[in-house]
């Protein structure tokens, strides 16, 4: 198959993960892979084509099978080439990849009515998309009211073992480093953990792993240095996952959550929140479930995680969260979505 991935730029955050774990996987079950991005950022090794694209740019995606978006910006593109139908080919597979609960993500975004506002343009952009690919069943009961059940198809994400393999325990028996890696952005809980801090005892410490609008905000709200530490935006985690005894996911919702998987394969004890979707991946022999925005109930969680370690159990239930997997499924989606297509 020929597949195109049309992203809004080369960058080391989450979906361009999974982009570039598709890509290599893909590639290596010799189909043919090119990048459209819309945005100079980073520069990806990829084993691939890639193409900078604009709005404006006329591009014949009929040369694809698939053409697969991820985010709002690469569904605006698609939709865009969808209105000029001398560009349209009626073979071409159009699939977009949902991320996460686009309602509750916007609305912690842009606000209550912006954020409905721009949710219903999401989905009005792939109304036209032959599938679109989310990341648990939640999700598919989720977006099951405004998407036909026939377009909808459920893949989890997955990574490489070797991405963050088993780190041991951290040194140090008396302190205890908790740590986050996530953009710092309100929908992350961040100010949750900050919070859950005073309710704990001095010997634990937190390490915040990553970059966003609510950085400033959130340091305000602690001295630098002391028992809370901000190391920017990184893109190698690997080593900073070998420092943390607990990994915490605070997030209000999160479509996956590929920093937790990655916490979950180095062996860190896991403390996440209790949200739709988390519990279907993993139990509570796994993972520490807390109340989600509770920060009494996220300190309890990380003294219960520290007390009774889990992080055995968590990364052999991440180990199934493979690439390999990832990529045999979409393999599945593109050649049954082409063979209906072809069909017709």
């Amino acid at each position: 198959m020929k597949i195109a991935f049309v992203v809004t730029a080369q960058t080391h955050e989450g979906p361009l993960k999974v982009v570039k774990t598709l890509i290599e996987g893909l590639v290596m079950q010799n189909h043919s892979c090119t990048l459209l991005y819309l945005e100079n950022r980073e520069e990806l090794d990829l084993p691939c084509d890639k193409q900078k694209i604009s709005y404006r740019q006329l591009i014949d995606l009929s040369e694809y099978d698939i053409v697969h978006s991820h985010g709002l910006k690469p569904d605006f593109f698609v939709w865009l080439h969808m209105m000029r139908k001398s560009h349209h080919s009626p073979k071409t597979v159009f699939i977009s990849t949902y991320h996460s609960f686009i309602f509750e993500d916007f609305r912690w975004k842009y606000g209550r009515v912006v954020g409905w506002m721009l949710s219903r343009v999401f989905l009005r952009l792939t109304a036209k998309h032959d599938k679109i690919v989310v990341l648990s069943d939640a999700a598919c009961d989720y977006y099951s009211r405004w998407v036909s059940r026939d377009k909808l198809v459920r893949c989890y994400h997955g990574l490489p073992p070797a991405s963050c393999a088993d780190s041991g325990s951290p040194s140090g028996a008396d302190d205890v480093t908790i740590g986050m890696c996530c953009p710092l952005e309100r929908i992350k809980g961040v100010d949750i953990m900050l919070a859950a801090m005073e309710y704990l005892p001095s010997c634990y410490q937190l390490l915040v792993v990553g970059d966003g609008s609510q950085r400033k905000a959130l340091q305000r709200r602690c001295t630098p240095g002391k028992r809370v530490t901000f190391v920017g935006d990184v893109i190698d985690t690997q080593k900073y996952y070998a420092q943390m005894g607990i990994y915490v996911m605070a997030s209000y919702s999160e479509g996956f959550c590929l920093s937790l998987l990655e916490a979950a394969l180095a062996g860190r004890n896991i403390v996440c929140s209790d949200i739709p979707g988390m519990r279907e991946k993993f139990t509570d022999e796994e993972v520490t479930f807390f109340e989600a925005g509770n920060p009494q109930d996220l300190a309890r969680a990380i003294q219960e995680a520290h007390r009774t370690p889990k992080g055995d159990c968590a990364r052999q239930k991440a180990l199934l969260f493979s690439a390999e997997r990832m990529c045999l499924r979409h393999e599945v989606i593109y050649r049954e979505a082409l063979e209906a297509k072809q069909g017709c």
